[in-house]
């Protein structure tokens, strides 16, 4: 890891850097200089909280931050105009996306933030992300993310900004008030609610009534 500075000083063409499950607390300075660099995947990097510079890679369409310990998604995040994926799932620390930074990735066509312990809202605090802004990103297909209530959910759900999403949109909404998981698939148009606690129950249940129907049989025949 002490190493990095020096190597990325010496790939300016690097088109990919995969640091995923690696040990890094930042990223190094020198990664300035990787100005062709396309993705770069920091998945289940434990100790990664300080991602200051990655601003400085505009030509970046994939930024994978899952199951990192971040706090805020920086700023500069906003700088990388021509990203297409952005992964944030399990990022379990995170409280603050400040506002203005999605407005700038008029290019974003997936968001994964399920597993995020930052919940949006239709109105988010003073200066900070809400869910107009989400639903600003027209180029969006693939969405996963988590709101704090029936009445976020239902601003979402209502919003006419996403009828104009594509026909083949998916969406994955979880209700933090509820512990509900809301399914939307854009080519039947509908949602499809998941209760956790209930599926499970009714698979007990339907596992039990199916063990009784067997052996009713069993002793009808007797």
């Amino acid at each position: 890891e002490k190493d990095l500075p020096r190597v990325f000083e010496q790939m300016p063409e690097l088109r990919f850097l995969d640091l995923s499950w690696t040990g890094i607390d930042s990223l190094p300075r020198s990664i300035s200089h990787l100005v062709k660099l396309r993705l770069l995947d920091l998945d289940f990097c434990r100790s990664l909280r300080n991602i200051t510079g990655v601003g400085a890679l505009k030509q970046l369409i994939t930024l994978d931050l899952s199951a990192t310990p971040i706090e805020e998604l920086p700023v500069e995040i906003g700088e990388l105009t021509q990203l297409r994926r952005l992964h944030m799932f399990a990022t379990v620390h995170l409280k603050r996306v400040a506002s203005g930074i999605l407005p700038r990735l008029c290019f974003l066509e997936i968001l994964k933030m399920g597993g995020s312990s930052y919940a949006w809202q239709s109105e988010g605090l003073v200066g900070e992300a809400s869910l107009q802004e989400l639903l600003g990103l027209r180029r969006l297909d693939d969405l996963a993310l988590v709101v704090r209530s029936v009445t976020d959910f239902e601003f979402f759900d209502q919003s006419t900004s996403l009828q104009s999403w594509k026909d083949d949109v998916t969406i994955e909404c979880r209700i933090l008030e509820t512990s509900t998981t809301m399914k939307f698939e854009g080519k039947f148009n509908k949602w499809e609610s998941e209760f956790e606690e209930e599926d499970m129950v009714a698979k007990i249940l339907a596992a039990a009534s199916s063990m009784v129907d067997k052996y009713e049989g069993f002793f009808d025949k007797a």
